[in-house]
C-alpha cells in the first residue's frame, strides 16, 4: 500500500516497503506543462543530469544506441559515502496513448571508483503521459539498494527527497529557453 509522505508544490512522493528489502520504493507525481518534447530533451541530455538529478555530482554519457544509453552517475547526499552506478536506459513510445516511457537499469561490468560505494540495486521508470489539457503526468517509480552502510532510515528519507528534488528541477528546466524551443526528439 503507498504511502503519501511528501505533497508540496505540485508534486507528491509516495513510499512502499519494498518485499525483501530494507529500503522503501518510491513514486512521485506531478502534473506538468505540456507538450514531452521537452521533457523527452531533458532526459536524453546526459550532461544536464547534474543540474536536473537531485544530488548529483558526475553524470556521463558511456554509449549512446539512441532509445538506448549506458550512462555514469555519481551521486552525494549529506552524512555518506558518495554512491554511484552505471544505468542502462530504455526510452520507449506508446503510439496507443501517446506516452513515453525511460527504464532504467543497473548496468553491470564496469569498472568501480574507489573513492564511491557501487549502488547494488537500481530499478526505475519514469513515464510521461499527454493528458487531455494538453498538458502531461509525470511519474517516477523505483527502487535501489545503495550498497555499504547505509541505514535504512537515512536512505528511506532520501527516496523522499530525491525524486521531489528532481522533478521540481525537470519541471524548471523543461520550461527553459534551452528546452522549450525543441521541436522534436531523436
Amino acid at each position: 500500500m503507498w504511502k503519501l509522505r511528501l505533497d508540496k508544490a505540485g508534486i507528491q512522493v509516495f513510499t512502499r516497503p519494498e518485499p525483501g528489502s530494507a529500503f522503501d520504493r518510491y513514486r512521485a507525481l506531478m502534473v506538468a506543462p505540456g507538450p514531452a518534447t521537452p521533457y523527452l530533451a531533458l532526459l536524453h541530455d546526459i550532461d544536464n543530469y547534474t543540474e536536473t538529478l537531485h544530488a548529483t555530482v558526475a553524470a556521463r554519457l558511456i554509449q549512446d544506441k539512441g532509445d538506448e544509453k549506458i550512462i555514469y552517475i555519481a551521486n552525494q547526499h549529506p552524512g555518506v559515502k558518495s554512491r554511484d552506478y552505471y544505468a542502462h536506459m530504455r526510452f520507449t513510445h506508446d503510439p496507443q496513448d501517446g506516452s513515453y516511457t525511460v527504464d532504467w537499469r543497473l548496468a553491470s561490468g564496469y569498472p568501480e571508483d574507489p573513492k564511491r560505494v557501487r549502488l547494488q540495486a537500481l530499478q526505475s521508470v519514469t513515464r510521461l503521459v499527454p493528458r487531455a489539457d494538453k498538458q502531461l503526468d509525470v511519474s517516477m517509480e523505483g527502487h535501489f539498494e545503495p550498497g555499504g552502510i547505509v541505514p535504512a532510515l537515512i536512505a528511506n528519507r532520501v527516496i523522499m527527497d530525491t525524486p521531489w528534488n528532481t522533478l521540481k528541477n525537470v519541471r524548471k528546466h523543461a520550461q527553459s529557453k534551452r528546452y522549450r524551443t525543441i521541436s522534436s526528439v531523436g
